[in-house]
């Protein structure tokens, strides 16, 4: 009876023991399925996410696509500035003829000076040399390198002389701008030439614009004066975008699709002045246009360093914007 009754608790406690590890491999079971299924909905949620980029992606890219196809409208509509004596002016019009010289620089960075010299050697009648203009041009830490204080780089102001290395560093080696061993000068500097030469001039950047005069006024502006026997001097963006290069001699740059800002400081009244600009600066003059002043579809201009070049408005308004619409209305003198 004794053994009957230990046997007895012996099955049972195997039961309880065997129901017990049942439940415990059901828990079990039940928490790696909760697992899985969390896994599951996470994964769903990453590729929700991941779905949802992909087609913000794509609307900001259709957006910017359509941003500045309407950029491109508003600058063809704003370019047509309205003015009772636009008939008095050509339809089309190229002085590149009546220009004596047409002279490439002769410096590696003397675009401003070139350009300048051609200018004024059209309007005196006589040749006019480069090296004359750089002789008088204001300079500042000319054929000088930039310098660094404090950790941050120092030269001079462009528009109060010329800054850094005009041509060679070193025989056959030449001063650049991306590399800041040279840069160039700007409009105030050059006027002050044209004042030497007792020419009244006139200088007009986007500093100059209101609401009731903008870039497209200031181009009618700058043709109309063409027309009468003024010149005009700009600053661009010499990188010319290779979809718009109308000759072999073509403004390339390896670094065109690539932030070409520079910076660095000058010293002003013992103070530090930040100044942001543009590798490849360039300076040029016109020639013509096509198809009237106040909605010309081409500009012609003459590139001191690659020649004469026909631009469509478009690439030629990018060009001109990248230096702030920089320009120097030079009038002509009538006796």
């Amino acid at each position: 009876m004794k053994w009957i009754i230990i046997i007895t608790l012996i099955i049972l406690l195997s039961s309880i023991w065997i129901h017990s590890s049942s439940a415990n491999e059901n828990v079990q079971e039940s928490e790696i399925k909760a697992q899985l299924i969390n896994e599951h909905i996470a994964r769903l949620i990453r590729e929700r996410k991941r779905e949802q980029y992909i087609l913000k992606l794509q609307q900001a890219r259709k957006q910017k696509i359509i941003d500045q196809y309407r950029q491109k409208k508003s600058l063809e509509e704003s370019l047509v500035f309205y003015s009772a004596k636009n008939t008095e002016y050509k339809l089309d019009m190229d002085i590149f003829s009546k220009m004596k010289y047409n002279r490439i620089q002769e410096r590696a960075l003397s675009c401003e000076l070139s350009a300048t010299s051609d200018i004024l050697s059209y309007l005196e009648y006589r040749k006019i040399s480069e090296t004359s203009i750089i002789n008088m041009v204001d300079k500042s830490h000319y054929n000088q390198l930039p310098t660094i204080e404090n950790g941050k780089t120092i030269w001079w102001n462009p528009n109060a002389g010329y800054v850094g290395n005009i041509h060679e560093l070193s025989p056959g080696i030449n001063a650049t701008q991306s590399g800041m061993t040279g840069y160039g000068v700007l409009e105030k500097p050059i006027a002050k030439i044209y004042d030497r030469f007792n020419y009244k001039n006139k200088i007009i950047t986007s500093e100059s614009y209101n609401e009731a005069y903008n870039e497209a006024n200031h181009l009618t502006e700058l043709l109309k004066e063409l027309n009468v026997g003024n010149m005009v001097q700009l600053w661009w963006d010499y990188c010319t975008s290779p979809e718009f290069e109308d000759t072999d001699n073509i403004n390339s740059c390896s670094r065109f699709w690539k932030n070409r800002e520079l910076q660095w400081y000058y010293k002003e009244n013992w103070e530090l002045k930040s100044y942001t600009w543009l590798a490849w600066e360039h300076a040029f003059y016109l020639l013509g246009y096509k198809w009237g002043v106040v909605k010309p579809s081409h500009i012609i201009v003459w590139d001191t360093k690659t020649g004469k070049h026909t631009y469509p408005i478009g690439e030629w308004m990018r060009k001109w914007n990248a230096m702030d619409n920089k320009s120097i209305v030079i009038y002509k003198k009538y006796n």
